[in-house]
């Protein structure tokens, strides 16, 4: 971990995080409209288990996952999961 730098977290979560949250964001209004649509959000192993020299990596997928699954049951409930 003293290898890392918060600079590599941050591009990490820019990625993998902010960058799926922003789209996920932008679309939604449209999909509520609508009442349907698809959202899928594509994380990778490294979101449920976690690789000692992938660390910023391993963060911004388990974050995804998080969010994934949080906003799942939302999602549904307006026919849009």
């Amino acid at each position: 971990m003293e290898e890392m730098t918060l600079d590599d977290y941050r591009a990490a979560m820019d990625i993998h995080f902010w960058a799926p949250l922003s789209m996920i964001m932008a679309v939604l209004p449209a999909m509520r409209e609508r009442r349907h649509g698809r959202i899928v959000n594509i994380a990778s192993i490294g979101g449920k288990i976690s690789f000692p020299h992938l660390l910023p990596y391993n963060a911004s997928k388990f974050a995804l996952v998080g969010l994934s699954e949080a906003c799942t049951p939302n999602w549904r409930n307006m026919g849009s999961a």
